[in-house]
């Protein structure tokens, strides 16, 4: 079964927060991935990154990042060779993979670097693997509405990149015990 690798196996999910909503003209600054061992949250890495440019107001009122957040962060190319160590490993998970994925990829493409991610499940989709584009797309869930619905709950703020990785994470394995007990 597809789910196995998510109860029996381990997996890191995933969540970016980042400037903007568009790929080719935002970046990345936050980032944090959470290693998941036979269902459970054994390990996190968190990094914030100074993009280099503004954060734009609507951006901070949906993570509520500011700039001066970021003044003595890290950029993307000091933390890229620990987060391809790390992300390379092992099959990733996250509500709405795509969107993360492409942001990591992205990032590493502008520092003239190529990573190559493990596509494990979207919770979001409901899907394994590499996300496919769907002509016909359901309403899809937010994160918390998903998360609510499976008793999932958090006291800690929704789009910071570790509470919403985790959570994500927690979603994919309650899903895979759904379908898998």
């Amino acid at each position: 079964t597809p789910y196995e690798f998510i109860l029996k196996g381990k997996f890191l999910a995933v969540d970016v927060e980042t400037t903007g909503l568009h790929v080719a003209e935002s970046n990345i600054i936050q980032i944090a991935l959470v290693l998941f061992y036979n269902g459970e949250a054994v390990g996190k890495w968190i990094r914030y990154v100074n993009p280099g440019v503004l954060i734009p107001e609507e951006a901070t009122r949906v993570h509520k990042i500011t700039n001066n957040d970021l003044v003595n962060a890290p950029r993307f190319s000091e933390i890229a060779d620990e987060l391809h160590q790390i992300v390379t490993r092992y099959p990733l998970v996250a509500h709405n993979l795509e969107f993360d994925a492409k942001f990591i990829r992205r990032e590493f493409e502008r520092i003239n670097r190529t990573v190559f991610l493990k596509y494990g499940y979207c919770t979001m989709k409901r899907q394994f693997g590499y996300p496919k584009y769907q002509v016909n797309k359901q309403r899809y869930k937010k994160l918390s509405a998903l998360a609510e619905e499976l008793g999932i709950h958090t006291d800690r703020p929704w789009h910071d990149a570790y509470n919403d990785a985790l959570i994500a994470g927690r979603c994919a394995v309650k899903i895979a015990t759904q379908k898998f007990p």
